[in-house]
Parts: C-alpha cells; structure tokens; sequence
C-alpha cells in the first residue's frame, strides 16, 4: 500500500492505473485474484436489519461540505465497468447510474435509473435498456 506524489492511495499497485483515457481514481485496489487481492468487503455486524453501505453523493458546489442544489440532467453517480483489450483498459462496457430527471425541490430529486451498454462496434456510443425487471414485496 502506498500513497503517490499524486495523493493516490493505491493497494497492490505502485503506479497508478489511467482509466477512459486520463481518469484516475484517488482509492485504486488491483490483484491477481478476485477472492483475496481484488475485492472490496463492506462488512455490518450488528443484531439489528442494519446493512453495509456504498454511498455516491453530488453536489453542484465548488467547496468541500458545500450542499448546492443539483439539476436536471446532472448524473448522481455511476458503476461503469472496463474490460481490457490487450493494449489498454480504457474500454467502458456497461454502467449503472443515477440521473437527476426533472425539477430539483427541497427533499425531492426526481431521478432516473439508467442502464446502459456500450457498441462494441461504436464505444463512444451508450445504448440505453428501454426496460428493467424489479420485484416488489
């Protein structure tokens, strides 16, 4: 584990990986296994219906702890997958995201789930899923 000139915190790297072209990450995590050196454990323990959490948060403000109001149109935060193609693991595949739709109120963000994969024939082009399976109980 190390910290770079660049304040990356990387674990089981010593350089840090470039993602879509000059996109790096502050927290990078790499390895040869995905049961041991290449996963992330959130862990809860507690005697209650309490579970783990991955928060995405977004802001439209320019200051650390700054609460501006977000706007139609402003993506809440993404899940984007990458394979490798032999040269490179700049090739997003498929994401999952949160896209504000709508007018933003106090306490109400209306937002879209978006499902989205890439052409493989045009990989700057996201295709959107017109539909989505859910089950409610």
């Amino acid at each position: 584990m190390r910290i770079d000139n660049g304040g990356k915190l990387l674990i089981g790297l010593t350089t840090r990986r470039l993602f879509a072209v000059g996109h790096t990450s502050k927290f990078q995590l790499e390895g040869l296994s995905s049961s041991t050196s290449s996963s992330l454990s959130i862990v809860n323990n507690q005697a209650s219906a309490g579970s783990p959490n991955i928060r995405l948060g977004k802001t439209r403000g320019t200051s650390i702890g700054s609460n501006t109001s977000v706007a139609d149109g402003d993506n809440l935060g993404q899940i984007i997958f990458y394979g490798a193609d032999g040269t490179d693991i700049y090739n997003s595949t498929a994401l999952i995201g949160a896209l504000v739709n709508g007018t933003v109120g106090t306490d109400t963000i209306p937002t879209d789930l978006v499902l989205s994969l890439i052409h493989i024939s045009e990989p700057t082009r996201p295709r959107l899923i017109s539909y989505a399976v859910f089950c409610l109980k």
